[in-house]
Parts: structure tokens; sequence; C-alpha cells
């Protein structure tokens, strides 16, 4: 064992010592510079995907979404993000806004993590107003890349978003003289894969 540090503190009359065990290897090997300056507290995700209707909607979409947020040994990312989901076989958008967390419930580097979302998601199906719903995700990623400044990742998952029905009055002119009556859409269940980079 060694003394690797001393700190005294004369006004409560103490000494600190801190013993290290000198028989453990500590030794660090970096391959360049650049690897032994700290990692970014911050994070930019960006993702691409598709999300697939399990319904009858008619509802698989193409995605785009951005995120920034935060990261430590502990969590992978802590942060927000919004995207763009366009619908392939109509003219439907959703706009998702939600806090996203990314962990693998280790301190150490793991491949695997889980991909947590919640928020709120802005629909604009057919030609009918924007509708407010809720936005829930949950998903299983795999690193695919990772450095000290860049990461790529794959992510499988399930997206939830409940559905009003639509109204005559949010309709456009053209679609309200035909629908009298509200027309009922089930909620969305669809299952994701998207692919992405961090840096």
């Amino acid at each position: 064992y060694a003394v690797s540090s001393v700190n005294s503190d004369p006004a409560a009359r103490f000494v600190r010592f801190k013993i290290l065990d000198t028989t453990v290897d500590r030794t660090k090997h970096y391959k360049a510079v650049e690897e032994m300056r700290p990692e970014r507290p911050t994070l930019l995700a960006v993702q691409e995907g598709t999300c697939i209707d399990l319904t009858t909607s008619d509802m698989t979409s193409v995605n785009l979404h951005a995120c920034l947020g935060y990261k430590s040994r502990s969590i992978r990312f802590l942060g927000i993000g919004a995207g763009i989901n366009t619908m392939m076989n109509n003219s439907s958008r959703s706009y998702p806004v939600y806090a996203m967390l990314r962990t693998s419930f280790s301190l150490r580097p793991r491949l695997c993590f889980m991909d947590l979302r919640l928020g709120a998601v802005f629909n604009n199906f057919y030609e009918f107003k924007n509708q407010t719903d809720l936005y829930s995700s949950i998903g299983l990623g795999i690193t695919l890349a990772a450095g000290r400044r860049f990461s790529s990742h794959l992510v499988i998952g399930y997206t939830f978003m409940p559905v009003r029905n639509l109204e005559p009055k949010d309709a456009a002119p053209a679609d309200a003289e035909v629908l009298i009556a509200p027309r009922p859409v089930p909620d969305l269940h669809l299952a994701s894969i998207r692919i992405g980079c961090s840096f």
C-alpha cells in the first residue's frame, strides 16, 4: 500500500490520508492524444427509420428525428427530441415532441440498451386539423460502432399513439359535406426500426 494524498485541516485538528493498493494495475493506455480528453457531457443524436402500422389505419411511415441531451457513466442519453413522421400511403403527418432516456443499467459500457420516450404528438390526419395526443415508445437498441466522439446504433421498438375521432367540424370544407358523423380512428400501434448516430 502507498499514501497517494494527504488532506489536513488545522481548525478541525485532523489529517486525512488516502491509501491505495499498489498491487492493483491502474494503468491506462491511449493510442492518441484525442483519447485522453474527457468525453463531452452533451450529445446530438439523429435517427432515421420507419414505423409499420399494426392496425388497419394504413399509417405506415418514414421518420426523421433529432435529439439533444446529456450523458454520463450510468445514463447513455437523457434529453429531449422531436421528429416528423410522414405516412407513406396518404397525406397524413405526425410531429412528436418527447423526453427520451437511454440506459443499459450499468456503469460499464454495454452493447445493448433500452430506449424510452414519452411526450406529445401533433397529428395531422388526412385533411383534418391537428390533434394533440400522447406519444410513447419503448425499444431495445444495439450499438453498431462506438468511439470517443461518435457512435452509431440500431433500435427496434414499439410505439403507441392514442387517436381521437375525426370530427366533421375539423375537416376541410369538401370533406365536411361528406362526413356527417364523427369518423372513428383506431389507436395507432406501430412497430419501428431506427438507425441513428450520436456525436
